[in-house]
Formats: structure tokens, C-alpha cells, sequence
């Protein structure tokens, strides 16, 4: 039997559906001293790692077969999946803390964080329509400003910013993404042909702080 890359490739793009990748790398504030990114770098927000520019790819979900054969190791979670990528896709080389978004598919948040203290927002942000924090005092909230948000989450106000030290809420809509977990990519070269690959992927920021 003789597998066909171009056939399995054309299946992938007919069956997958778009994406946005963003490959990884580690920040030069990372420590290797401490193992830990400085908290204030503007750079990366405190993850240890950025981002190159987003590129446009296509990539299928593999077998839920593949998904009970990671289980069985303790590593899967409710949220996991497995992209199967064709060999001509520029994702066939995706890496550890590699990121891939859905190009539409949203989720809304609400996180609380403190004020000066690693404050940073998690995945891709596509807008932020609520801060709020409480006035102990008075019995009441305090309706903040909207931030900009950077790309590595860090959060800027015009006006109307959360006082330092104070915790906060933000409300919003970020986008579904995913982190390559672990550095297991499965390559199937066969006969010399490089054939599609599954790597795992995770539904959080497993760099946040």
C-alpha cells in the first residue's frame, strides 16, 4: 500500500477549518537563574515567552482515539484537542507554546486581577467593555475606564484607571485559542513521504501569570 501526501494534504483542507498561528519564542527577560520572566517586562507581560505575527493556516481534528491514548498518560484534560496538520502546511513545524486561534469563534470573560501586580490578560483579546472595582467605603462600585489591551495582554488606560494595589474586574471577549502543550508532534514518514502530524494543544494560556 502507498500513501499519497498530496491526497492527505487536499483532505486536511477540505475537512479542516482556518486558523491563526503564532509561533513561540522565549523573552530575552526570562532568568535562567530564577527559571521565572521578570512580572514587569512590557515585553512579554511576565509569560517568558513572545509571539511572531499571526499567519492564516488550515488544520483538521484528529481522531478521538489519539485523545484516549494521551489520557491514559495523565495528560489530558476536558478542553484538549489534536490538530492533525498536512506536511505542506506551514504549521507542520508548530513547536511548544505555539498558539493557534479560531479566526471567529469567541468566548466572554471576566477576570479579576490587582492593579500593578502582573496585571496582564490572558489569550486574545478581541475587545474589553467592562472595568469595575468595589468602593469599600461607600458600599458601591467604581465603573472604571476602557484599557487598550498590547499584545502580550498588558493593560493601558487613557483615563479612569483602577488605583495601584486595587483589585479589579474586567469583562470582555477574547477569541478561542490554543497552546501547544507539550512537545509531542507525531511524525509519520513513511517511505520517505512526510505525512500529516498531530500535536496537542490546550484551551489556556499555560504561560499566564
Amino acid at each position: 500500500m502507498r500513501f499519497s501526501p498530496t491526497n492527505l494534504n487536499a483532505h486536511i483542507v477540505n475537512m479542516g477549518q482556518d486558523l491563526g498561528w503564532r509561533r513561540a519564542s522565549a523573552c530575552p527577560c526570562f532568568s535562567p537563574a530564577s527559571g521565572n520572566a521578570r512580572f514587569d517586562c512590557l515585553l512579554c507581560g511576565g509569560r517568558g515567552h513572545t509571539w511572531a505575527a499571526e499567519v492564516v493556516v488550515r488544520a483538521g481534528l484528529s481522531s478521538q482515539t489519539s485523545k484516549k491514548a494521551l489520557a491514559q498518560f495523565g495528560v489530558y484534560e476536558i478542553g484538549d484537542a489534536l490538530l492533525t496538520i498536512g506536511s505542506d502546511s506551514p504549521l507542520y513545524d508548530m513547536g511548544q507554546y505555539d498558539r493557534v486561534r479560531g479566526l471567529t469563534s469567541t468566548n466572554r470573560f471576566s477576570t479579576m486581577m490587582t492593579r500593578g501586580q502582573g496585571d496582564t490578560l490572558l489569550g486574545t483579546i478581541k475587545s474589553v467593555d467592562r472595568v469595575f472595582w468595589l468602593n469599600e467605603a461607600a458600599n458601591a462600585t467604581v465603573e472604571g475606564g476602557i484599557p487598550t489591551v498590547s499584545d502580550a495582554g498588558v493593560l493601558t488606560w487613557a483615563t479612569g484607571e483602577p488605583p495601584a494595589g486595587t483589585q479589579y474586574v474586567v469583562n470582555g471577549v477574547r477569541f478561542d485559542e490554543f497552546f501547544a502543550f507539550l512537545d509531542l508532534p507525531s511524525d509519520r514518514n513513511i517511505g520517505g513521504a512526510n505525512l500529516p502530524r498531530k500535536v496537542p494543544v490546550r484551551k489556556f494560556d499555560l504561560l499566564g501569570r
